[in-house]
């Protein structure tokens, strides 16, 4: 089974400042599904500030990954979350809630993005980067062709916009005050060892992706121990 994307990505319409950051997602009927949202933060208050809580629809979602970077001045985290379908609430309009600690929310974002025919087993792997006073991060993968990634990358300067490479389909782009977020998704036409997101400027930069595999429906059972002779008379 191919991997498909769910209508359409959300995120909101602008850059949060308070906890908690929500906004809606229109989730689609399909099968195999996984929601996967992504976070990108930047405080001030260093002492922590990270994601505590992603909901969707209600739902506790898990965090896949996350990476963060604390500077001198400011702490940058990048996450991200996942609900498989066996834990999905209803087809239609959802909240996505983000509930964060700290106590100066100076930039935060994030998007909701749904797929079909995704193995349910759990992601196949997932990679980060970061640093200070760069503009680009890469991250090293093992994706196949059919494979479906997700990253989350964010950089501390609010002038900036980000490109990324290896095909990969930017989702969103946002900032405002002090920092610039986006994410992207791909889906492997062929195999792929690296993904890379670059900013136009240069300040403390978070990367996170994780990456899933398609559902492989299960083998016929084999002829062993069946019986296809004529009925008794």
């Amino acid at each position: 089974m191919a991997i498909g994307i769910l209508g359409s990505a959300s995120y909101p319409a602008s850059t949060g400042k308070s906890s908690p950051l929500e906004w809606e997602h229109d989730l689609d009927a399909g099968s195999n599904r996984i929601v996967v949202v992504a976070v990108g933060l930047e405080c001030d208050d260093i002492s922590n500030p990270e994601p505590v809580a992603v909901t969707y629809g209600g739902v506790a979602m898990a965090e896949v990954h996350k990476r963060v970077l604390a500077a001198s001045s400011n702490y940058t985290y990048c996450g991200v979350f996942v609900l498989y379908e066996t834990d999905l609430p209803e087809d239609g309009f959802n909240t996505v809630s983000v509930t964060y600690g700290g106590t100066t929310g100076d930039e935060i974002s994030g998007v909701a993005i749904a797929f079909s025919g995704v193995d349910q087993g759990g992601e196949t792997g997932y990679d980060d980067d970061a640093g200070e006073d760069i503009k680009k991060t890469t991250l090293t993968v093992s994706m196949s062709a059919g494979d479906v990634s997700v990253i989350a990358v964010a950089n501390g300067d609010q002038t900036g916009t980000f490109t990324h490479d290896a095909s990969q389909i930017e989702i969103m782009d946002v900032g405002s005050f002090l920092c610039q977020i986006a994410s992207a998704y791909l889906i492997a036409s062929g195999n792929v060892a690296s993904l890379s997101s670059t900013c136009t400027k240069t300040q403390d930069q978070v990367e996170v992706g994780v990456w899933w595999s398609p559902y492989v429906e299960p083998s016929p059972p084999t002829g062993a121990g069946l019986f296809f002779g004529k009925g008794l008379s």
